[in-house]
């Protein structure tokens, strides 16, 4: 079902689109998954994601599994025709955040386990908290992030 809402949110997105996702714990194949319903349905999306090499332990994510995450991040950008970027972030990350266009939601559950647990999406609407967290946002996404392919 969360994988379901996703695809509902982005159906409207319009070719070409960037898509940030937030998430301290996404270097993991099922975060992969949850993501990738979003990029099959956006001609030459690119996917931005910002994220932490740690698991919700707090443990460290192994270098091995790191590249193993980049390999297949590479392997679906190739075969959807879309970008994924891999940005780390300049500070320690909690929330979990997708950014669409003028949009962001806040995410309550990991996109690694989106979907398998109770856990709401919110999208915020207060104009002065969106300008204040795409502020926070864009200081985080720096540079051209890592190309994934």
């Amino acid at each position: 079902q969360g994988v379901k809402l996703l695809s509902e949110i982005v159906r409207t997105t319009a070719p070409g689109s960037v898509i940030r996702v937030v998430d301290p714990f996404a270097l993991d194949s099922q975060a992969l998954m949850a993501l990738v319903p979003i990029a099959a349905q956006i001609p030459e999306v690119e996917i931005q994601i910002l994220t932490e090499s740690k698991r919700p332990s707090g443990e460290a994510v192994s270098q091995d599994d790191v590249a193993a995450f980049k390999i297949v991040a590479g392997r679906i950008a190739h075969i959807l025709g879309a970008k994924i970027r891999l940005f780390v972030p300049t500070t320690p990350l909690h929330d979990r955040f997708l950014e669409i266009g003028s949009r962001i939601w806040h995410v309550g559950h990991s996109f690694n386990r989106f979907g398998c647990d109770l856990s709401a999406i919110v999208e915020l609407r207060d104009p002065y908290e969106l300008r204040k967290l795409r502020e926070a946002l864009d200081g985080q996404f720096i540079g051209d992030g890592e190309l994934l392919q």
